[in-house]
């Protein structure tokens, strides 16, 4: 039986002190465990916001979301998230930002201090799997904007979270960058599994690295349509520019473009 870690059940948003903008409605989702999920979609069409409700940092105003096979009602713990910016803290050095979530995350962070050490090469072999071998003491203002995305995505993992949500990770990078972050993503989530959603601009992004790849509408944001991507892994960036890649960009496109005008 397929374990469906996370599901959306006629989910709808409003906004506003009288609930007069609506952003989401009559929104459905299942993500299966350990499935790697993209979300497109036109601009304001409420892919931020779907980040939201779904880590329980807002509260849906009809409907019910399941993370894990609980109600989610309050923010989740177990959830790993990256955004366009890195939001790394300026003072504290890379090892020291990789390793934040395991001193606020429970049960880490009541033994940080007894399993400094264990946390620490954990947090330095992360960084060796992205290329960061050697920086664990460098401050965020001393890294690249691509260097700043790959310390994000390791600390977003290092709790190893059963969800990773993640919010135009790359959308503030150059191509060339942003191509090798995506390799760099899809051999993590190869090695450790996670559950990924990710929220992106980029059709070329969503088909190199998504299971699946879902459209939402304009405003108020519905899923109208999806996408299998067949191609096996690992994928390389050759592979995204195969017939059968270019076919299901041009699908994502046409429908993104035929929601704008509806």
């Amino acid at each position: 039986m397929i374990n469906q870690f996370v599901t959306l059940e006629n989910v709808s948003l409003k906004y506003g002190k009288d609930n007069s903008s609506l952003a989401l409605e009559g929104l459905n989702i299942t993500v299966t465990q350990g499935e790697f999920v993209a979300v497109v979609g036109p601009s304001g069409c409420g892919k931020s916001s779907l980040m939201k409700i779904v880590t329980g940092l807002q509260p849906v105003t009809k409907g019910l979301i399941r993370v894990g096979g609980n109600l989610v009602k309050e923010p989740l713990n177990f959830v790993g998230m990256a955004f366009q910016n890195s939001s790394l803290l300026p003072w504290r050095t890379v090892l020291e930002n990789v390793l934040l979530p395991m001193e606020i995350v429970e049960p880490y962070a009541k033994n940080f201090k007894k399993n400094y050490r264990e946390y620490s090469e954990k947090a330095s072999s992360l960084l060796q799997l992205v290329g960061l071998n050697g920086y664990e003491k460098k401050f965020p203002w001393q890294l690249s904007g691509g260097m700043q995305q790959r310390v994000q995505l390791c600390r977003a993992i290092i709790h190893e979270p059963s969800l990773l949500m993640l919010d135009e990770p790359f959308g503030a990078l150059d191509m060339f960058t942003r191509e090798e972050l995506w390799s760099i993503l899809q051999n993590l989530w190869m090695e450790k599994r996670p559950t990924i959603i990710l929220v992106t601009h980029d059709l070329r992004e969503a088909v190199f690295l998504a299971d699946r790849v879902l459209v939402m509408s304009t405003r108020p944001g519905k899923i109208i349509h999806e996408v299998i991507v067949k191609q096996i892994r690992p994928r390389d960036l050759k592979s995204s520019y195969q017939p059968e890649s270019v076919d299901l960009i041009a699908e994502l496109r046409n429908c993104i473009q035929e929601a704008r005008v509806h």
